[in-house]
């Protein structure tokens, strides 16, 4: 379960865009209301979710590397997992809004903080 905090885990569009979402969702927003809902249900996993393959990433939380940035609030995924080599190793990562995590691909659950 995801413990949704303000400017961390749940953010408003001028966090995101500074510029032309600058007064985004504006000074009526119900922050503690939103907050309380989604820290006391599951609505705020599965929108979590939804809110990510809405945006074109689709966020399997069960997967290693979501599991790990779930768990230490990395906030969104940036990107779907992707695969690359280092040193002749080769590694899954992903980009979320807080960090890129990697991992080997021989033990996805040894996963690395960029």
């Amino acid at each position: 379960h995801i413990h949704y905090v303000q400017h961390d885990t749940l953010i408003g569009h001028y966090e995101i865009d500074r510029v032309d979402r600058a007064n985004c969702p504006g000074p009526n927003v119900e922050w503690t209301r939103m907050i309380n809902e989604l820290n006391t249900t599951d609505v705020g996993h599965q929108a979590l979710i939804s809110g990510a393959n809405k945006f074109g990433i689709p966020l399997n939380d069960q997967a290693a590397l979501a599991k790990y940035a779930l768990a230490n609030r990395l906030g969104i995924p940036l990107t779907n997992e992707f695969q690359f080599t280092a040193n002749n190793i080769k590694y899954v990562g992903q980009a979320w809004s807080q960090a890129v995590i990697y991992a080997p691909l021989s033990n996805v659950n040894d996963i690395r903080v960029a």
